[in-house]
């Protein structure tokens, strides 16, 4: 057994030497190199032109779960034998007293979040891609906590099939998981500086003056 030098391991973790050896190449399946910026080519007589791969929202989704634990490089076109190899990464993260560690907990939850239909038969969103696109515009669109509370209350009350987070609360504690959860921090009116580090306590801008809370 060696200390495993793949990003995913990251020296944490122990495998056999054969195992390592596979984590430090490149899956034999992977020949076109889409995650990677490469482009579809049409071979056809007539010309040669570049056609943009098809994007599939499960699999975004999929991808933001992956970098948020840093499961970088499972990008397999057999979904099995993906769905197995991150399987076996969330067995092999800590465990304590023969319970799941936080981080194991949380991978499991996302990746069966990503799954799950938004409502039965809906192939556009799952669980987890809605929350995100919702979470998206409150963060965009500068909504207040408040009123998105209303907002899940109201698409929870018109939808009662969907699976939406019924509080704000329930909602932040599955963006947390994705490591995407954002901070407010106040500025001067006048843009001349931000109330952070060692100004956070400041009422007045240091620059021109200005009240903070006008």
């Amino acid at each position: 057994m060696i200390h495993c030098p793949c990003p995913l391991c990251g020296f944490r973790f122990f495998q056999i030497r054969e195992d390592a050896y596979d984590h430090l190449l490149m899956p034999p399946n992977y020949t076109f190199w889409l995650h990677h910026g490469e482009r579809i080519v049409d071979e056809r007589p007539g010309g040669r032109e570049e056609l943009e791969p098809t994007v599939n929202s499960r699999d975004q989704i999929r991808d933001l779960v992956h970098d948020a634990f840093n499961l970088t490089g499972l990008h397999s076109d057999d979904e099995d034998s993906m769905n197995k190899h991150v399987g076996d990464v969330a067995e092999g993260l800590p465990f304590i007293s023969d319970k799941p560690s936080c981080e194991a907990r949380a991978l499991h939850d996302l990746l069966e979040d990503g799954e799950q239909e938004l409502y039965p038969g809906c192939s556009k969103f799952s669980k987890l891609s809605f929350l995100v696109r919702l979470y998206h515009i409150k963060c965009m669109c500068r909504v207040s906590d408040k009123a998105f509370s209303l907002i899940l209350e109201l698409l929870g009350d018109a939808f009662e099939h969907a699976v939406i987070p019924k509080t704000l609360h329930d909602a932040k504690r599955i963006i947390r998981k994705l490591g995407i959860e954002y901070k407010k921090i106040d500025a001067c009116p006048n843009d001349c500086m931000l109330y952070q580090g060692s100004d956070q306590d400041m009422s007045r801008c240091k620059q021109c003056g200005a009240s903070r809370w006008k």
